[in-house]
């Protein structure tokens, strides 16, 4: 199905961001919709969990870089694991993809990282950040975010320090207004994450 919306987009705090949660933050929105509102995670914040920790408090071995932290995604379910990834983790499935980015959200999908499998890239956040319908549009109305293309470079490739600027300087690549995205959606039940 498509729609309207901005997801597969990155939302970037404006310096009028005010909220402490999201000052200087950038965010993958993964799910938009005028009725049920917006899906996004943080990017650019990390966690004070590792990889080790979630993979023993899930019950298996992390063997490729257990000390890497895990990112911060937002304050919402913040025990709840996602995985941001590139679309090519066979049989997993997909809680959103454009294409570029998809992301995912079980366990499988986890232990096959920790383990140094599929998929190659990936960038691991516990929480989300969300809206209810009309919040999200009023806060770009008032200036609090900006619209940017979400670069995979950015999410695998840089630093998680040096997002922000790096997304920042890609405000303005496309009109901020939303588009047909043909996107896949759906949050996970329980026992998925």
């Amino acid at each position: 199905m498509t729609e309207k919306t901005l997801a597969g987009r990155f939302l970037v705090a404006t310096p009028s961001m005010k909220d402490p949660f999201f000052s200087k933050t950038v965010i993958l929105l993964v799910g938009h919709n005028a009725g049920t509102g917006a899906l996004g995670l943080v990017l650019n914040r990390e966690s004070s969990v590792t990889m080790e920790e979630a993979c023993r408090q899930l019950g298996f071995e992390c063997t490729a870089d257990p000390s890497a932290r895990l990112g911060w995604g937002g304050p919402v379910a913040n025990t709840r694991g996602f995985i941001v990834h590139a679309p090519a983790a066979d049989g997993e499935p997909l809680i959103f993809t454009d294409g570029e980015l998809a992301l995912g959200a079980s366990a499988n999908l986890l232990k096959a990282i920790a383990e140094g499998k599929s998929p190659a890239k990936s960038y691991i956040v516990l929480g989300c950040a969300g809206w209810e319908p009309g919040q999200l549009e009023g806060e770009i109305e008032s200036g609090a975010w900006l619209i940017a293309p979400a670069d995979n470079r950015i999410v695998f490739d840089m630093p998680v320090e040096e997002r922000y600027e790096a997304a920042l300087a890609a405000v303005g690549d496309e009109p901020p207004e939303p588009t047909d995205i043909p996107s896949v959606f759906r949050m996970p039940g329980p026992g998925h994450a």
